[in-house]
């Protein structure tokens, strides 16, 4: 299953992405905060939905040193690791190795995928190469950076409410 995934991506040479949804305890998508009345205040919201991709210069099991994801590819915002599960996630040391070099990767987890899907070749493509449910971002600088100015933006407004209410 798992070689035959990472084939399939390099041989259609395309992938829908996830949407980006955050992550609910460190970066909830809206960011909230609370002022000092106790009143939850929300930010803006990252909006980044699942899309489909085309691929090009595609590689599979490109070394980078400390890891090697299953399949690298370039899209139309740049370089693209994935990551196909069929035993074992992604794992922490090597998320955060890919986190701290700025770059994207995605997961797909095909390890709750039906016994039979593999057999059928039209649903091991659509779960492969379609399915926005079963795959997530272990990394996504450019929505992080979005995430992070939209919660700049929030605790601004907060502090001027926190004024506010000192001042009443």
């Amino acid at each position: 299953i798992h070689e035959r995934a990472k084939q399939l991506i390099a041989d259609h040479q395309r992938l829908v992405v996830p949407a980006w949804t955050g992550d609910p305890i460190d970066m909830p998508n809206p960011p909230r905060a609370r002022d000092e009345d106790g009143h939850l205040h929300w930010g803006r919201q990252v909006d980044r939905p699942a899309c489909s991709m085309e691929l090009r210069d595609i590689e599979i099991e490109r070394s980078f040193g400390t890891y090697t994801p299953d399949v690298v590819g370039r899209d139309e915002v740049g370089e693209l690791l994935i990551e196909v599960r069929v035993t074992h996630a992604v794992g922490d040391i090597k998320a955060e190795r890919v986190q701290a070099q700025g770059r994207r990767m995605v997961e797909i987890d095909l390890s709750q995928l039906h016994r039979d899907i593999p057999h059928d070749l039209a649903a091991f493509e659509h779960a492969v190469l379609d399915d926005a449910a079963n795959r997530s971002w272990i990394s996504c600088p450019e929505a992080v950076a979005e995430w992070e100015a939209y919660k700049l933006e929030l605790e601004e407004q907060v502090a001027a409410r926190n004024r506010e209410i000192a001042e009443l």
